[in-house]
């Protein structure tokens, strides 16, 4: 993980909503997981791909269509390798503890958060099958 150009054009597009953008800037090979400045591993800005879908999703000026595509966006972002754990942990940073199912924020607005938690979940489990 670095911090470069690509990185800042990938969370721009991101940030814009703009799947075909972020699309296109993947299959050219741009990191999911990469960081741009300032950004770090400890950070909770949206320094990351991944968490700038998280952070966009409580914009006020995002639409149903605007969520609908933050999750596109995410299960793209994570087809391609990107890391969900950060992203899971500015959510709750924002949002509070993630509660699955039983989760009050269960409408279209939160969907792209569920992929992401599903995804953090699964590496969290492959995790500790690995430290066994």
């Amino acid at each position: 993980m670095h911090h470069d150009a690509d990185a800042d054009r990938l969370i721009n597009a991101v940030a814009a909503i703009d799947v075909t953008a972020v699309r296109t800037l993947l299959s050219q090979g741009v990191d999911p997981n990469g960081i741009r400045s300032p950004g770090g591993e400890d950070s909770i800005q949206p320094d990351r791909p991944l968490k700038m879908v998280v952070f966009r999703l409580w914009d006020c000026l995002v639409d149903e269509s605007g969520w609908e595509g933050l999750a596109t966006i995410a299960k793209m972002l994570l087809e391609y390798g990107a890391d969900p754990v950060p992203a899971m942990q500015i959510a709750e940073s924002r949002y509070g503890p993630y509660k699955g199912g039983e989760d009050e924020r269960d409408d279209g607005q939160w969907k792209a958060w569920h992929i992401i938690a599903a995804a953090a979940g699964a590496n969290l489990s492959r995790k500790a099958d690995r430290d066994r």
